[in-house]
């Protein structure tokens, strides 16, 4: 098992990289785009063949980085998925704030 965290202090996220060394391949976990040459760097040099882009951050920004280092990469990335679990989960909210509103009440909506 191969593991090497890259963390941002100056904005409390950290992304991950692992893999296998025998099978020669690895994944990047919550990526963030100014450290994509790092990724690929850190894994040329462990003999890794980035494979993966995984993204825990399940939302638009998230999406968008992680179709970024996927461009990146030279890999495909399921972003219908992580768009689809966005709009499904903006569904629930808008349907939970409908419930919650108070009657007669205004919010720009």
């Amino acid at each position: 098992m191969i593991f090497k965290p890259f963390y941002r202090d100056e904005t409390g996220c950290a992304a991950y990289v692992f893999g296998c060394g025998t099978a020669g391949k690895g994944a990047v976990v919550d990526p963030q785009e100014r450290d994509v040459e790092a990724y690929a760097e850190f894994a040329g040099a462990k003999g890794l063949r980035i494979t993966r882009v995984i993204d825990t951050h399940i939302h638009a920004v998230g999406a968008l980085v992680a179709g970024v280092t996927a461009d990146a990469l030279g890999l495909s990335a399921a972003i219908w998925v992580e768009a689809a679990i966005t709009f499904a989960s903006g569904v629930v909210v808008a349907l939970r704030m409908r419930e919650t509103r108070r009657a007669g009440a205004s919010g720009g909506v």
